[in-house]
């Protein structure tokens, strides 16, 4: 799936499309290309590519579980624009 976010709400994603996937995941395999940090996050990814837009081809220069750090550090600067934008919405939010 091409960047369902694009479409939908954080809400729904998090509530409606990660549970799915999750009840179906153990049965069938799913790729997505996405910048919501709720899909891979909450539907427990197993694999994530880091890839860069910088040709026709998109090579992927990070991959693996989200437990790597270079992977963790990557995705973090994409799916949350980093470190500090985390934290800074995590403290505004109180959490």
């Amino acid at each position: 799936m091409d960047q369902p976010e694009d479409n939908l709400d954080n809400a729904f994603i998090a509530d409606r499309i990660v549970s799915q996937l999750r009840s179906v995941k153990l049965s069938r395999q799913f790729i997505f290309a996405t910048h919501n940090a709720n899909i891979p996050v909450f539907g427990d990814a197993e694999w994530i590519g880091v890839v860069e837009d910088s040709t026709a081809r998109m090579p992927v220069i990070f991959q693996g579980a989200v437990d790597l750090p270079i992977v963790r550090d990557q995705a973090a600067k994409i799916l949350e624009g980093g470190r500090i934008a985390f934290n800074q919405r995590k403290e505004k939010y109180g959490f």
